[in-house]
């Protein structure tokens, strides 16, 4: 995740958490592929959306997310999950929907 979004870490340690922790998800990001894995960016995915709203997504310490945001981080891993188990359809078989699928 990005460590950057974390209210309670003060400037400018948290421009130097955010830096590190998309550092060290991009080389995680490059062990994990180079071994046949996959991976999820929280921070990409999610980042934004932490700081946008860290009253509903962070918990009562401000640092860890609340249930919400476990429920929105675990919405991000799904697909990728799925897909690792072969139980995300293709995108042809996929519900469209721009057709009301």
């Amino acid at each position: 995740p990005d460590l950057g979004t974390i209210e309670p870490v003060r400037q400018p340690l948290r421009w130097m958490a955010r830096r590190a922790s998309r550092q060290l998800a991009a080389a995680q990001t490059i062990g994990v592929v180079e071994q046949g894995g996959r991976t999820v960016s929280l921070g990409d995915l999610l980042g934004p959306e932490f700081a946008a709203n860290p009253r509903e997504l962070f918990g009562p310490d401000s640092y860890h997310p609340s249930a919400e945001g476990y429920a929105t981080a675990a919405m991000a891993v799904l697909p990728t999950v799925c897909a690792a188990l072969g139980l995300w359809p293709a995108e042809e078989d996929r519900p469209d929907a721009a057709r009301r699928e």
